[in-house]
């Protein structure tokens, strides 16, 4: 009988289609230290690992977080990642509005063995025959991120609240100004306290802002200090509160009025007749 040769191909691992990132856009976000920031980009097809070089027009501060929010690398360094990972991008908060993309690119995988089994099969005895070997993972693949931002400022709101320094209770008619770091009113301004004492002033740009009574509700003097500084933190959304507490006009006591002359005394009074023939006048008590 005539031997029969089968060969059958074994362990051999094909190549992957190439890294890819998933979202491959975000937006970012300002945080509480004024920096946009984005979600995680997460790479995946990048068991060999892979570097993250910027794109052209990259504002200077930016950086890349690993998925712990820990630094990577800060432009122009590259990032290297030694597998798949996420990881976030970084721009200073007082960057102008704009948009950055960063190139992916992962390293070749590590070589594969391959194995190919030949089984010989004749009418005396079956035997085995392995032929051995190995390839490469193929060349660096590579893919793109978009990061895009919005330096629009976050507006914040201030809180006026004038209460009495003896009740506790809020005073409606106090009178404020309110202006910004450049000594101007803001819109608005002066405002009165109403019924209950308080002045909500809603969307203003971050910055420092001057509050100064001038005018008490009446009855009350004005406090002390008259003015009060309240700052607005960019990317903040909150409301600052400044307190005046005033004090009530003294009053002075009341001015006693002069007193009343005692009444004529009859015994001493003194009256007076004239004869005006003889041109005598006489004193009679």
């Amino acid at each position: 009988m005539k031997s029969q040769v089968a060969i059958v191909p074994a362990e051999v691992t094909p190549l992957s289609s190439g890294v890819a990132v998933n979202p491959d856009e975000h937006e970012g976000v300002l945080d509480s230290y004024n920096n946009f920031i984005t979600g995680l980009y997460n790479v995946t097809n990048a068991a060999g690992g892979f570097r993250i070089q910027w794109g052209t027009g990259t504002p200077a501060g930016a950086r890349i977080l690993n998925a712990n929010n820990v630094d990577v690398a800060t432009y122009p360094q590259e990032a290297v990642f030694n597998s798949n990972a996420s990881f976030r991008i970084v721009v200073p908060g007082n960057t102008p509005p704009g948009e950055l993309t960063v190139d992916i690119i992962a390293n070749p995988v590590s070589p594969h063995n391959w194995l190919i089994f030949a089984a010989l099969i004749s009418t005396n005895q079956p035997m085995i025959v392995r032929f051995g070997g190995q390839f490469s993972g193929g060349e660096e693949s590579s893919t793109q991120a978009r990061m895009y931002w919005d330096n629009e400022p976050v507006l914040g709101g201030l809180r006026i609240i004038k209460r009495s320094q003896v009740t506790n209770q809020g005073l409606a008619g106090a009178v404020f100004t309110v202006t910004d770091s450049s000594g101007n009113l803001i819109a608005g301004s002066p405002f009165t306290t109403p019924a209950n004492g308080t002045i909500n002033i809603a969307n203003l740009e971050p910055g420092v802002f001057t509050v100064t009574e001038i005018s008490p509700p009446l009855g009350y003097m004005l406090s002390a200090p008259v003015s009060q500084t309240a700052t607005i933190q960019a990317g903040q959304i909150a409301t600052f509160e400044v307190v005046f507490l005033n004090p009530p006009t003294t009053t002075p006591p009341p001015t006693p009025p002069p007193p009343t002359p005692p009444p004529p005394n009859p015994s001493t009074t003194t009256r007076k007749w004239c004869n005006y023939s003889e041109n005598l006048c006489y004193l009679q008590r």
